[in-house]
């Protein structure tokens, strides 16, 4: 099985029961973040780091686990441990670890997300924060092409 295969696998089943903050199932906003990524022309490493980026942040799952137990790539299990918000950190410190780190496997995913929050009917107080993030995280995008992105 390829890594990305796994990274999808992991996905469903960290997200299984999850619901969104309007009642649909979470997965679906993986899956938007992963097309979203896809249709920019990503790498196969890429497009893992978007099925897994909420699976440290929101289930039991961790680097470790992924790594060790699953033979996830160190690289994409590292962006997938920087795109998760660290117990303490505010959301706009959590913003600027992940804009300055110039991970060209974290940073295109993140603009994803940022994006489908924007895109799908977000509650206001979140989307505002958002709006926010968008620009830093934008500014910040590596310049090579995805596809080329580790």
């Amino acid at each position: 099985m390829t890594e990305l295969e796994k990274s999808e696998r992991i996905a469903r089943y960290a997200h299984e029961t999850q619901k969104d903050l309007r009642g649909e199932p979470h997965i679906r906003h993986v899956e938007r973040v992963v097309a979203q990524v896809t249709a920019r022309g990503a790498s196969e490493a890429l497009k893992a780091v978007a099925w897994l980026h909420d699976v440290i942040e929101d289930s039991t799952w961790t680097h470790h686990q992924l790594v060790a137990r699953v033979g996830i790539s160190e690289p994409v299990a590292d962006a997938v441990d920087l795109l998760s918000r660290k117990e303490g950190e505010t959301y706009s410190e959590y913003i600027d670890r992940v804009a300055r780190s110039g991970n060209p496997l974290a940073l295109p995913v993140k603009l994803a997300d940022l994006q489908d929050h924007l895109w799908s009917n977000y509650p206001m107080r979140l989307r505002e924060r958002c709006e926010r993030a968008l620009p830093l995280i934008e500014a910040a995008q590596p310049r090579e092409p995805l596809a080329e992105a580790i």
